[in-house]
């Protein structure tokens, strides 16, 4: 699956290919990387890279998509490529 996202004014392509059930293989921009995705909750997921985990939530604002984490919120707009 391809998207572009526009984040900060800057618009960057993002891939994701599903490896396996909660694995994926995601390119963004010139960056690569596999991650392990759960939802743990209504708008809630876990993600591990690289043995780091990240929590955070995702919500529609709009035609903006929130995403909420520890260290604060970024909004972005994001489609189909």
């Amino acid at each position: 699956m391809r998207y572009l996202a526009i984040l900060d004014g800057n618009e960057h392509e993002i891939e994701i290919e599903e490896l396996a059930a909660d694995s994926f293989s995601i390119t963004f921009g010139k960056n690569s990387f596999q991650a392990d995705l759960r939802k743990v909750g209504p708008v809630s997921f876990s993600v591990i890279v690289d043995n780091r985990s990240f929590d955070f939530d995702v919500a529609r604002d709009g035609e903006e998509t929130v995403v909420a984490s520890r260290s604060g919120s970024t909004r972005l707009t994001v489609a189909d490529a």
